[in-house]
């Protein structure tokens, strides 16, 4: 079985900010209108509930974990 995959917002990271709770994966939310988020690019695949950035970045729940300031 494989782990749980969740995306990692750079610039909260940069900020001790981050945690995956405020990740919600895009493609999960199709009611939401992402091109109408100034900070969402076409290609990324994660939301940072946090910030509002967009992110491709994807890493292990684990790994994530370890991203917690």
């Amino acid at each position: 079985m494989s782990e749980e995959m969740v995306g990692v917002c750079d610039y909260c990271h940069s900020l001790d900010g981050y945690h995956p709770s405020n990740m919600l994966l895009m493609a999960d939310r199709p009611d939401i209108d992402w091109s109408e988020k100034p900070d969402v690019y076409e290609g990324q695949t994660w939301f940072c509930q946090g910030c509002g950035c967009g992110t491709k970045w994807e890493v292990t729940m684990t790994q994530a974990k370890g991203l917690i300031a």
